[in-house]
């Protein structure tokens, strides 16, 4: 049985070896649950974030249904933090779909920003989602 810190060393493994080699490697969603006050944010800013880079609260981009990303593309590390999740079946669609983009074909990226144009990047993101 694979314990959960197996699971997120494993995790921070592949996203450590993503940036040192700087380029784009698919990957898993990590994604950390447990209860009010146990330290599950606190893990994302002094674990995570010093070893990742940047991070950017995805949310709006992810599961909002917002199309606008320029905020994320300087980031490395997309992380949830408690987003209040819409039940309605295609809006989980929708979120399920954006985070299989960006885990497995973020290598290309139409970056867009509120009135600019959209131009493609290659992000070396991933995602952390905290519930």
């Amino acid at each position: 049985m694979v314990t959960s810190s197996h699971t997120s060393i494993s995790w921070l493994h592949r996203a450590r070896q993503q940036l040192s080699k700087e380029q784009f490697m698919q990957g898993h969603v990590l994604v950390i649950a447990g209860k009010p006050n146990g330290g599950k944010s606190l893990v994302a800013s002094l674990a995570f974030q010093p070893l990742l880079g940047q991070v950017a609260k995805a949310g709006l981009y992810l599961a909002k249904g917002n199309d606008f990303n320029a905020d994320l593309v300087g980031s490395e590390l997309l992380l949830l933090d408690d987003e209040k999740l819409s039940m309605r079946m295609e809006d989980r669609r929708g979120f399920g779909l954006k985070l299989k983009s960006v885990c497995a074909g973020s290598g290309n990226v139409s970056r867009h920003g509120k009135g600019a144009d959209a131009y493609n990047v290659n992000p070396l993101w991933r995602i952390v989602i905290l519930d």
